[in-house]
């Protein structure tokens, strides 16, 4: 057997939805009758069954695979958050590369759980000077959050880099994110 992602009701595993590779399933999230998987590990972008992995959990004793939100090329998608937000149903998933792919993140729209709509790609978050480590340009992140302020949407992100690791994206046009504040355990306050 593989390993996969179990679906809880209640305090007891109600179904499960398998995967062949051993390893491979990371975060799971749901939104109605549709949850998400993320990919650790193996398979990396580009590989057959790299990406979210779409589940139909209707009937939560017998989840059934909908399909894939592939991956780049060369990363992964860990973490997936979604939720419904002002701009509707929206998808995130973080980019680690795996095999040379570009960091960052991705925005879907999945109003439609079986035909997701991508929106948008934010992969050169990174402000690192060229001088000071080398041409860095892009990194992964670890990890998003999906939320709301009055009418704003906004994904806050966990960068893999030296500075400025926490970044705050307005994405209230989620084909437009635009970064709208960073900040790290480097940065100095002065009360």
């Amino acid at each position: 057997g593989g390993a996969g992602a179990g679906f809880i009701r209640r305090g007891a595993t109600a179904g499960r939805g398998e995967r062949l590779d051993g390893g491979a399933t990371t975060d799971v999230w749901a939104l109605g009758k549709y949850a998400y998987t993320g990919t650790f590990n193996n398979p990396c972008g580009g590989d057959p069954e790299a990406g979210v992995w779409i589940w139909d959990v209707h009937n939560a004793n017998n989840p059934a695979f909908v399909g894939i939100i592939p991956s780049p090329v060369g990363s992964r998608a860990n973490d997936v958050k979604v939720a419904t937000m002002n701009s509707g149903d929206i998808l995130v998933h973080s980019n680690e590369s795996c095999a040379g792919g570009p960091g960052g993140f991705e925005i879907w729209d999945v109003s439609n759980p079986a035909n997701p709509s991508h929106l948008a790609s934010v992969d050169e978050i990174n402000p690192i000077s060229d001088a000071l480590f080398g041409g860095i340009a892009d990194v992964g992140v670890h990890n998003l959050w999906l939320f709301t302020n009055g009418p704003n949407d906004y994904v806050a992100a966990v960068a893999e880099s030296a500075f400025d690791n926490f970044r705050i994206f307005d994405i209230t046009d989620p084909t437009n994110p635009f970064q709208v504040s960073a900040w790290g355990a480097e940065e100095v306050f002065d009360p």
